[in-house]
């Protein structure tokens, strides 16, 4: 009974951290995305539509089984339990394809060069610009990637506390059985 109350808290907090990288990344992805269409429409005249779809609501994908988490650590109720646990390996599935995206795109902003700065060392207004859209690119991939390793822990922790079974009387090793 011990066990499963620690696996609980434990459990507890992993979804809380899961429900803050869900907003951390939520609110990284949207800085991002207003910072880039800002800086590509002072460079160039190409205008980006994507930076006005919900694209931050990615971190969506974490809040929701955080929450999730939480109230089933609140109330320990098997169904609760079971319900986080499938939102978790689909959160798992989604943001381990949107991970490997993520790099592939940081991948790909790393290797542009910005017209104006052709030269290294170079502290314009653009190229610090450019330098904080890569680095809060960088961000939210860490917060994708730690959320995603949070994800797992409570997914691997909701399946013990799921399959654990319950002992009806704390003091015996076997539950009672009714005649």
């Amino acid at each position: 009974m011990a066990e499963q109350s620690r696996l609980n808290i434990i459990n507890g907090v992993a979804s809380l951290l899961v429900l803050a990288c869900g907003i951390i990344m939520s609110s990284l992805i949207g800085a991002l995305l207003n910072k880039a269409k800002d800086f590509i429409q002072t460079v160039t005249t190409y205008n980006i539509s994507f930076s006005d779809q919900p694209v931050w609501a990615l971190g969506f994908a974490y809040i929701v089984p955080g929450v999730i988490g939480i109230v089933a650590t609140a109330i320990r109720a098997k169904g609760g339990y079971v319900a986080h646990m499938v939102f978790s390996i689909l959160t798992l599935l989604v943001m381990g394809i949107f991970t490997i995206i993520g790099i592939i795109a940081l991948g790909a902003l790393a290797s542009t060069n910005v017209p104006s700065c052709s030269t290294l060392g170079d502290t314009s207004a653009a190229c610090a610009t450019a330098e904080s859209i890569y680095g809060m690119g960088v961000g939210a991939i860490v917060m994708i990637v730690f959320g995603w390793i949070f994800t797992l822990v409570t997914t691997i922790l909701t399946g013990i506390l799921v399959c654990k079974p319950e002992v009806a009387n704390p003091t015996s090793q076997y539950p009672s059985k009714p005649f």
